[in-house]
């Protein structure tokens, strides 16, 4: 066979070959041992120590032809075992020998290697060859074992070997050569066991325990088969494991065929933990620490005391009846066992009497007290034995439950529990039990004895012995109905209503109040007739009739008041009970039983009635689920046996009659069958009661466990807390254990539930050095050890309290404590040990004590001017507790100054160094091994340079310090005392620990790792990963578009990122620790997001003109974009004929603020009435898709001259140039007039219509030094050469912007609200008003350089956070995408005395004076940190792409101080916050007409001086 958890074994039939056996001892050497094998898997369940069924892949290692017979050897003879290995390769053979009780396989060879001393051992192996033979010379009985041929593959390959020497004082076996040979069939046969018929009857044989059709018919599926023959669970070929564990507890009952197999698992040592198996039964683990117990210690002595136990015990008693006779008997019977039935020698029925009694029964006891007794018949078949009573205190048992007939039943009762066993003859299987107490449930269950042993219980069932005057009827006709109307009548009823429903006993059921009422006359006479003659009370009592409602019962009815009102409500039962006196109802169904157990479902059945069954109509069934909240009873009516019954619980225990009906109603119950469902891998719903005297939460509190950790200290805890918690309380986890001892040592009982050597400590409270060994090795046994405690606590004493010394002399140390309360302390033990001062451990054999029984004792004989320390330990004949405290002194009188010397704890020991760096060392210690479990123990950290001479102190409550600030590449001492909460004083030092720190090294930093670096979608999010070296560790910084996100001192540092935008462009992480350079490491991302799409709304064109549609459009990936003729039809446009497609590049370089910006225009050529109408720019691509109208609409012909010429009057051009003074003027005909120069900037004003041209201008090139001229203002450099040179295009775009830029907003007006709050509001443009998106308001204190804004889409604005008492002014001007107009004339307020005022010329000269030098001092900060900002965005987009890594970054250390806010500002009614002269919604960029870097105009101071005299201050745009 092969190892279950690495797959070994060969492929196709494995041969499997087991030796016969004389005797059943050695015969189970064989087979158990192998078992051994599978006890690492999972404990408690021997199916979770099964493997996979034989297999093997080609190519791969297997053990294909390996023979794994057991090999038996006479001793001084050559022992070979030999390993078949297919397919080796570069894998290596080793064999190893299993050691009980020790720490696991012993390694004998390695290849072909020899790794034992033992010189007998040697390998047998041709080079190249498959065959591996360990070969022992001279063999010994002490060579007897299992042997593992080991495969070093991943996962490993295992078969396993039983050697057995025969000792020469003992004689061969007969037949010990015969071998029987069989073939393991393949998944979804049957295991051919017929063709083992001749088994060794009464030894155990293997093959003959074939339990399948047991499995079948307890439902278990198909694929859990394997687990049902003993055979094929040692074999290995059962299935998986996992996939069957809810099926558990069927395939146990059946394995254990109805045998009791715990003498035979008592006799084998099995602890009692473990022999759930023996009894049938599996335990489920659930998720209750205490379930996670392991027994693979004994899973082979379990197996084969089945093995043995199916062969010569009987199963258990089938087909239990128990009938009430009378009123204090009962007749039980049953069917014999249906294996080995007959070797059944006697039967012993144990009959319980209940101490309960369950609806709708009244629980009203009668007959004797406890002196009653429980006898057989007088056959001398029949025997009582020994009576065991239960010692019930005779109590007051309070029953308040509606039962099915909603009646409150509350008494008083006197019942005592009995248990007694009565002995039948073997060849009996009926008893009848007799003096028995009236109407009192009992519960009989049989057991069936043979001369090795005895069977299970048989199932369980309840019955009630019958009331008192009840008889139980024996006829079989139906007698007829009494005639009730005629005695009504004869007896002077004469209301023929009153005759008809209330004499008749088939109508009672339909009475009503008003019925009652009418007839309460004739009350007497009717319920007299009803009765019969017959006195119906004790049927009555039995169905729950209350007793003020008897005298119904027994006719003596001489009044009817109010009183008999709610007697309505048991018409039913009082109808049935007077059927049942008539002799017409059926007798109850017989033989209700169970079959078909599963977990949620289960068959009933039973046998017709007795009496009257021709006239049964149907059965009710009543069930309910036993010790839960649930008591009520869930009724069926009208069906039939078998009967399913489903919906159940898992796991738990139900009881369950039947009553037949007819036509006159409803029987008696049956007896009470008791039964529970399979389990399930779930949580038991049913808690312990804990009941012992110690709380271990209590001494957690103490000892001041952390509240995090309290889940874990209760023997109740939980296996998920236990994998919760681990890691955050593991270094508690020492309090925790001292407290789950409580002060005992468990040794005893772990050694006995089976826990292994080397966790034997733990059961003491003493923890290994390292706390991954107890996980490792320990942890399958946590049930098993905290039963212990739960159990040891309540029996062995605890610690002694307050030990101390009372006496020194040069001789001798008197100690004295106070004992355990509560617990029966045998002796005590006190040791003592004396301690060498050179050395801080002290030899075992120095240890001594003494036993007393007394609370005190004087030691002798100690050596003056000695050390000795002092412990004691209190002992019972359960065990003994383990040391509290220790005293440690030094033995002279003239040191002991009289006064008590307290016990303290124990030095910490164990100080390892757990980690370091180059600045810290983290210690970790023992806790001490002597103290109080509800010490809270504190610890003090000593610690020094070699080369100072002052130790430092860190304290800690737990038992690691990390300590910091250290000096890199230095040599430290350290030590470690403890103390208890008590303060008696300061333990030992602990042994002395020499640590080094690290060299300091400098930081290093990783490119950021990005997931996902390739998908990265606007809206999403994304995972950053920073990683750097270096010690000490660094702290670790994030940062995206230079703004921080995140410092971690870690070396490594994950953030999620939500709702990832587009701008998002340079992702960085930083490093520093103190030492060396630090470093920063970036890289570029690009993240995908939508099309979004912008451009004018409107566009205006004269019919046979060209118009042009500009779309904008920001993607990435880059889209695809089309052009609709219209937004519904979608009918595309292709380049031909009046439309042309073009992709423009929008400038030199990309911008910078918006790298996947692209430009496409459509122009339409020759406008014409047919192009006029709506177009659609789509743009689309990976991440989705965006579509925007724009619509084209024929210009308004009308003279646009008019309103030039008037301007141009105004100005007062000369008469000469007038010409000029229209859009369709020959403009170079007036450049021809040099006279028209000087009014040339006139002209410009009134062509620019009070609009700002600039950015169309510098498309067509205009120089910077001329593009004031595009907004109508002079220029003073060269203006002649401005003039002649761009005229043209800066005319074209005069044309080009006519209808798609505003005008300025007129009739400004400000309305104070409070003094510091006032509302602006003012008009649309006259100007094209509808191409006005948003207006941008201005305003200042009268005076002051800087200015404020805020922008809007409505037509007023609130402006808040204003000064008291100050004058203040404003300005606005309108805009769009393509440009914006020129600003209003300057309105001053002020806030207070609601005083308005507009600009006057002289004032508006100062004002326009002050707005533009604050705007000339604003343009040049603004440009030097344009420059800066560009010229680093320069450096970058001269990188490739990817990652980038820079040292020392000045500027990324500092938090990127830009608000951006996007989408528009705030709509009418908003107040902005206003913060250093910059609101706080301000823009970043100017995005209503964003000028580009090459065609910014840098202002001379002249020019701004200028400027600002006409109030143009503002109009120059801030980027």
């Amino acid at each position: 066979m092969s190892d279950p958890d690495n797959g070994g074994g060969g492929g196709g039939r494995c041969q499997v070959k087991v030796k016969a056996s004389m005797s059943p001892r050695r015969r189970r050497s064989h087979y158990s041992s192998s078992s051994l094998t599978l006890n690492h898997v999972l404990p408690r369940a021997f199916f979770l120590l099964v493997g996979i069924f034989c297999a093997h892949s080609k190519g791969q290692p297997n053990f294909q032809d390996t023979m794994q017979s057991p090999v038996a050897v006479i001793q001084g003879e050559n022992a070979p075992l030999t390993c078949v290995v297919r397919e080796l390769g570069e894998a290596s053979v080793v064999w190893k020998k299993w050691e009980n009780g020790k720490s696991g396989p012993k390694i004998l060879t390695a290849g072909e290697v020899r790794v034992t001393s033992d010189e007998r051992v040697r390998i047998i192996h041709d080079q190249g060859g498959d065959v591996w033979v360990l070969a022992i010379r001279d063999a010994l009985p002490s060579d007897s074992g299992l042997y593992i041929c080991e495969v070093n593959t991943n996962p490993v390959l295992r078969s396993f070997h039983n050697l057995t020497v025969i000792s020469l004082e003992v004689a061969p076996p007969k037949h010990f050569n015969e071998t029987l040979t069989f073939t393991i069939p393949p998944p979804g046969e049957d295991f051919p066991f017929q063709e083992f018929s001749e088994s060794y009857k009464g030894q155990g044989s293997i093959g003959s325990h074939n339990y399948t059709s047991c499995c079948v018919s307890q439902n278990v599926s198909r694929s859990c088969l394997g687990f049902c023959t003993l055979q094929s669970i040692l074999d290995g070929s059962t299935g998986e494991p996992s996939q069957c564990e809810n099926e558990f507890p069927r395939i146990v009952k059946c394995m254990a065929d109805g045998r009791d197999h715990v003498p035979c698992c008592v006799r084998e040592g099995v602890p009692d933990i473990c022999q759930d198996l023996c009894r049938g039964e599996y335990t489920i683990v659930t998720d209750n620490v205490k379930t996670h117990f392991s027994c693979p210690t004994f899973i082979e002595r379990t197996l084969a005391c089945i093995a043995d136990g199916v062969e010569i015990l009987s199963s258990e008693p089938v087909n239990l009846v128990a009938q009430a006779i009378s009123q204090s008997s009962i007749n039980a019977s049953w069917l014999a066992p249906a294996k080995n039935g007959d070797t059944v020698t006697e039967y012993v029925v144990n009959v319980t009497t209940l101490r309960s009694y369950d609806p709708p029964y009244t629980g009203l006891g009668y007959g004797p007290d406890s002196s009653s007794s429980i006898s057989g018949s007088s056959s001398p078949n029949v025997s009582i034995t020994t009576s065991v009573s239960t010692t019930t205190s005779t109590s007051s048992v309070s029953i308040n439950h509606r039962g099915s007939h909603g009646i409150d039943i509350s008494s008083e009762e006197k019942v005592e529990a009995f248990m007694r066993q009565i002995k039948v003859h073997g060849d009996l299987t009926n008893v009848l039990i007799t003096q028995l107490q009236p109407f009192t449930m009992y519960e009989i269950s049989v057991i069936a004895f043979n001369i090795h042993g005895r069977s299970l219980p048989s199932n369980r069932v309840r019955t009630l012995t019958l009331a008192p005057g009840i008889v139980r009827p024996n006829s079989t006709t139906p007698p007829t109905l009494p005639d009730i109307q005629t005695c009504c009548i004869q007896s002077g009823v004469n209301s023929e209503t009153c005759v008809a429903k209330l004499c008749d006993p088939r109508k009672t059921t339909t009475l009503e109040i008003p019925d009652l009422m009418i007839c309460a006359p004739w009350t007497p006479q009717v319920f007299k007739c009803l009765a019969d003659g017959k006195d119906h009370t004790p049927c009555c009592r039995e169905r729950g009739v209350p007793s003020p409602c008897s005298d119904l019962c027994s006719g003596n009815v001489t009044k009817l008041d109010y009183h008999y009102f709610k007697c309505l409500r048991y018409m039913s039962e009082y109808s049935n009970c007077l059927m049942d006196g008539y002799g017409v109802l059926p007798s109850a169904p017989r033989q209700v039983r169970v079959s078909n157990v599963n977990e949620d479902f289960v068959f009933i059945h039973w046998s017709p009635p007795a009496v009257l069954v021709e006239t049964v109509t149907g059965y009710n069934i009543h069930y309910r689920p036993l010790g839960t909240f649930e008591n009520l009873y869930t009724h069926i009516k009208n069906v039939h046996s078998p009967y399913i019954l489903e919906n159940l619980y898992a796991n738990a225990e139900y009881e369950v009659y039947v009553e037949a009906v007819n036509d006159h109603g409803v029987s008696e119950a049956s007896q009470r069958v008791v039964f529970r469902t399979a389990s399930q891998n779930e949580k038991n719903a049913e808690l312990e009661a804990n009941s012992n005297l110690y709380n271990e939460t209590a001494c957690c509190v103490s000892a001041g466990l952390s509240p995090t950790c309290m889940p874990l200290c209760s023997y109740e805890a939980s296996m998920s807390d236990i994998r919760t918690l681990a890691f955050a309380c593991a270094s508690e986890f020492h309090t925790i254990l001292r407290c789950a001892a409580g002060g005992r040592d468990h040794s005893t009982c772990c050694a006995k539930r089976g826990v292994t050597e080397s966790c034997i400590d733990v059961c003491s409270a003493k923890v290994p050095d390292s706390l991954k060994f107890v996980a490792e090795n320990c942890l399958p046994f946590i049930g098993n050890i905290v039963q212990c405690f739960d159990s040891g606590t309540e029996i062995i004493p605890p610690a002694v309290e307050e030990f101390h010394a009372f006496l020194v002399t040069d001789s001798s140390v008197g100690v004295a404590w106070d004992p355990p309360v509560g617990y029966n302390v045998t002796q005590y033990q006190v040791f003592y040990q004396y301690q060498n001062p050179a050395s801080s451990l002290s030899k075992p054999s120095d240890l001594k004590s003494v036993n007393v029984t007394d609370t005190s004792t004087e030691i002798t004989g100690l050596d003056k001017d000695s050390m000795y320390k002092f412990y004691v330990v209190a002992v019972n004949e359960h065990g003994s507790s383990v040391p509290s405290s220790m005293v440690q002194l030094k033995v002279s009188s003239t040191a002991f100054d009289g006064s008590k010397i307290p016990g303290i704890v124990s030095a910490p020991h164990g100080l390892v160094v757990a980690g370091h760096g180059a600045t810290w060392v983290q210690i970790v210690w023992q806790p001490p091994a002597i103290a109080h479990p509800t010490d809270k123990i504190t610890y003090k950290v000593y610690h020094r340079g070699v080369k100072e001479s002052e130790y430092q102190t860190n304290e800690s409550s737990v038992n690691s310090v990390t300590l910091d600030g250290l000096k890199p590449n230095s040599q430290y001492i350290l030590y470690v005392t403890a103390r208890s909460n008590d303060d008696k004083g300061e333990s030992q030092a602990s042994e002395t620990l020499i640590a080094w720190t690290d060299p300091a090294h400098s930081p290093f930093v990783e490119p950021p790792r990005i997931q996902p670096l390739n998908l990265l979608i606007e809206g999403r999010s994304m995972t950053v990963v920073c990683v750097a070296l270096g010690d000490p560790t660094p702290s670790i910084s994030l940062y995206i578009n230079g703004k921080l996100m995140k410092t971690q001192k870690n070396r490594h540092l994950t953030q999620v990122v939500e709702n990832i935008t587009r701008d998002m462009d340079i992702v960085s992480c930083y490093a520093d620790n103190g030492y060396g350079t630090p470093m920063q490491a970036a890289r570029r991302i690009q993240v995908a997001h939508l099309p979004s799409i912008s451009g004018s709304d409107v566009t205006y064109a004269s019919l046979g003109d060209s118009a042009s549609i500009e779309c904008s459009v920001v993607a990435f990936p880059e889209p695809k974009v089309a052009f609709w003729r219209s937004s519904l039809e979608r009918i595309p446009i292709v380049n031909g004929g009046n439309f042309r497609i073009e992709h423009v590049d929008d400038a030199p370089l990309p911008l910078l603020d918006q790298p996947h910006k692209s430009k496409y225009v459509l122009k339409i050529m020759n406008v014409s009435e047919e192009s006029i109408g709506n177009y659609s720019c789509h743009a689309e691509n990976a991440i989705g898709e965006m579509s925007k109208t724009f619509i084209v609409k024929t210009r308004d012909l009308q003279d646009s001259s008019m309103n030039i010429t008037e301007c141009c009057v105004r100005e007062k051009v000369s008469e000469g140039c007038m010409d000029a003074c229209s859009f369709f003027s020959d403009i170079e005909s007036i450049l021809d007039k040099p006279q028209c120069l000087p009014d040339f900037d006139k002209l410009m004003k009134c062509s620019a219509d009070g609009r700002d041209h600039r950015a169309c201008c510098a498309n067509w090139g205009v120089p910077r030094r001329c593009l004031d001229l595009c907004r109508g203002e002079p220029v003073s450099l060269n203006p002649d050469l401005c003039i002649l040179q761009n005229s043209k295009q800066i005319f074209s775009c005069f044309k080009e912007n006519r209808d798609k830029l505003p005008g300025p907003p007129q009739n400004v007006k400000v309305e104070v609200i409070s003094d510091t709050e006032v509302k602006v509001s003012w008009e649309f443009p006259t100007i094209n008003p509808n191409t006005a998106t948003v207006y941008r308001v201005f305003w200042r204190p009268i005076g002051q350089k800087l200015s404020e804004r805020q922008d809007t889409q409505t037509t007023s604005l609130r402006i808040a956070n204003l000064k008291p008492g100050h004058h203040y002014e404003t300005v606005i001007k309108a805009g769009n995408n393509r440009g914006t107009s020129i600003l209003t004339e300057p309105v001053g307020f002020t806030t207070e005395n609601n005083f308005i005022a507009s600009a006057s010329t002289a004032g508006g000269s100062n004002v326009a004076l002050g707005f533009g030098i604050a705007f000339l001092v604003c343009l040049v900060l603004g440009a030097a940190v344009a420059s800066v900002w560009f010229i680093r965005n320069r450096q970058f987009g001269l990188k490739p792409p990817g990652a980038i890594a820079f040292e020392n970054p000045s500027y990324i250390r500092e938090t990127n101080p830009d608000i951006h806010m996007n989408g528009d500002g705030p709509s009418n009614g908003s107040v902005p916050s206003v913060s250093n002269g910059v609101t706080a919604n301000g823009w970043h960029t100017e995005t209503l007409h964003p000028p580009r870097p090459e065609t910014e105009v840098p202002p001379t101071l002249y020019e701004e001086l200028r400027l600002g005299s006409e109030g143009v201050g503002f109009r120059r745009l801030k980027n």
